[in-house]
């Protein structure tokens, strides 16, 4: 037995199996019902990890063998209440094919990600293993902020693939800030119309940076993260880092104007803006009310993000609807003054 391979993240614990694991035949899937889906995308992961570009297999099919004199290895899934939470699992390696039990269906994908970075790195025959593991965090993310940038769909699902391949469960994706709003929300359209484009400042030529995702290609990320065990999180901003939104609702800032009144657009720079949402202004409550509603129809998940960071207070102080919130509900600090920070805690219980 050689040294044990480098697996990132570290496992819990390794140790030798039994023989070696053999794939020049290609494998065999083994999956019990209800783990379809699973097994599926372990067919797809191997598959691509012995031939880039290979199809994926279903469940109990073959994957073509590269080489003819070596029957295909057993690749068998399986859930084992004893294993403990969802993501435990155990992968064994060696002369029988390879085994992944799991305490749930996703500590199969664990599991397979495990075999996955085995096979890359180590090649389709090598010294058995067995692997024990599970996360020592339950809440592992990681975010890609497309709003300053704006990211296709495809650049996504493999972003996606790579975290689920280091194990991560958690997408956090920034979807809205100053410089764009990229959903474009059935019940709210014109929030993408203008806030998903803005002119491209570094140049003195007009040149417009411009990108939004529908609701389709929301539904298609939240599916190919599902599959892969990792949660979306959408992250909408407010009241701060509105500039995008107020281009399209300039109404809802503390000047009140009009779009053709006070023409707020997306901004091309990086920094804290003054202009946020008015929390003085009712219509304010009404247009997040749309915006998680249509947020709630397009990402299952339990959470969505709110923002609340960088938040000036330079409007609120003095717009005369702020300062009646916060007479109204005597936000106040402790000298008696009004207390913006306390009508930020206000709107987001709100929110």
């Amino acid at each position: 037995m050689g040294a044990m391979p480098d697996l990132v993240p570290l496992p819990r614990s390794t140790g030798p199996g039994r023989g070696r694991l053999d794939l020049r035949g290609g494998f065999r899937l083994a999956a019990p019902p209800g783990l379809e889906a699973e097994a599926a995308l372990v067919g797809e992961w191997l598959s691509g990890a012995l031939a880039p570009g290979g199809a994926g297999a279903d469940a109990g099919a073959a994957v073509a063998s590269g080489d003819a004199g070596v029957p295909p290895a057993t690749v068998e899934l399986s859930i084992e209440a004893g294993l403990g939470g969802a993501e435990e699992y155990r992968l064994e390696t060696g002369d029988a094919g390879a085994r992944i039990a799991a305490g749930g269906a996703a500590g199969i994908v664990r599991g397979a990600a495990t075999l996955r970075e085995l096979v890359l790195s180590g090649g389709s025959l090598q010294d058995g293993l067995v692997v024990t593991d599970g996360p020592r965090f339950p809440w592992r993310g990681f975010m890609l902020d497309c709003a300053r940038n704006f990211f296709r769909v495809e650049f996504i699902e493999r972003l996606i693939d790579l975290a689920a391949l280091h194990k991560l469960n958690v997408f956090h994706w920034h979807l809205t800030d100053d410089q764009a709003w990229r959903l474009d929300l059935p019940s709210l359209p014109e929030l993408a119309r203008f806030g998903s484009r803005r002119r491209d400042q570094r140049l003195a030529w007009v040149v417009h940076k411009e990108g939004a995702y529908s609701p389709a290609d929301a539904r298609r990320i939240v599916a190919y993260a599902a599959a892969r065990h990792v949660l979306v999180v959408p992250e909408i901003e407010t009241p701060g880092h509105a500039v995008a939104l107020l281009a399209s609702h300039p109404e809802l800032s503390c000047a009140g104007k009009t779009r053709e009144g006070l023409a707020f657009e997306p901004e091309d720079r990086y920094g804290v803006f003054e202009d946020i949402l008015c929390a003085g202004n009712e219509e304010v409550f009404g247009l997040l009310g749309k915006v998680f509603d249509d947020l709630a129809e397009l990402f299952p998940g339990p959470y969505v993000h709110a923002g609340g960071d960088e938040a000036p207070k330079a409007r609120w102080l003095l717009c005369p609807r702020c300062r009646a919130v916060m007479k109204a509900h005597n936000l106040r600090d402790g000298e008696g003054a009004f207390d913006p920070e306390r009508l930020q805690a206000w709107f987001m219980g709100r929110v």
